[in-house]
């Protein structure tokens, strides 16, 4: 495996911007957050000036309006889990404009065919001797012209938000060798398979039986 670095495509930068832009439901509970606070402080203030509030009853108000806005802010992390670390390391990203390269050559392949709609699954006999797993839909694309897997490709990743753009077949197709059945769906919700591009501590021929 060799690492180095290049500057991001127009289009990986396109998509770097994309996924910083806020969804449609995530801007309207941030609408509905700003609305709350802003007319219900308003409120709060425009009708203590016009009638007379006891403290309990300012301080009840208070409360109801710091509950509401505090409900709304957990509605939008519970969506959108992550959010704020995620978009800060996109722009990181953006900012540095460095992809990572990881070159592989291999020898041999194993397809593990997909559950549903997860992406693509790959074991990968590299010629060093170690086994590396590449998993996603951003493999589709160099399967369906049957390029991929191969003996010599690239991995394009975002450094700081992990994003993986494309795999890059420079050698020969390498048709795979064995393929297995998906993986359980108890293994995919418990992430109890090897991560994408992670370099798998277990002989190539001990594959099927750790975890199929």
């Amino acid at each position: 495996m060799n690492i180095s670095n290049r500057p991001f495509t127009n289009a990986q930068k396109d998509i770097l911007r994309g996924k910083l832009e806020i969804s449609p439901l995530g801007k309207f509970l941030q609408f509905v957050a700003g609305t709350l606070a802003g007319f219900g402080g308003g409120g709060i203030i425009l009708f203590n000036l016009t009638y007379k509030m006891s403290h309990d009853v300012k301080l009840s108000m208070a409360l109801g309006l710091t509950i509401g806005i505090g409900y709304i802010f957990l509605c939008w992390r519970a969506t959108f889990p992550g959010q704020g670390t995620k978009r800060n390391a996109r722009a990181q990203d953006l900012v540095d404009d460095k992809a990572l390269v990881y070159s592989y050559k291999a020898d041999d392949a194993i397809r593990v065919e997909e559950l549903k709609d997860e992406g693509s699954h790959y074991f990968l006999h590299l010629t060093d001797g170690t086994v590396l797993f590449l998993s996603g839909n951003y493999l589709y694309e160099e399967e369906d012209e049957n390029r991929f897997p191969c003996t010599y490709f690239e991995v394009i990743q975002a450094p700081h938000s992990k994003i993986v753009f494309d795999v890059v077949c420079k050698g020969k197709f390498l048709p795979p060798s064995k393929t297995l059945k998906p993986f359980r769906k108890k293994q995919l919700k418990k992430n109890e398979i090897p991560q994408n591009l992670e370099i798998v501590e277990i002989p190539w021929n001990q594959i099927e039986t750790k975890y199929f």
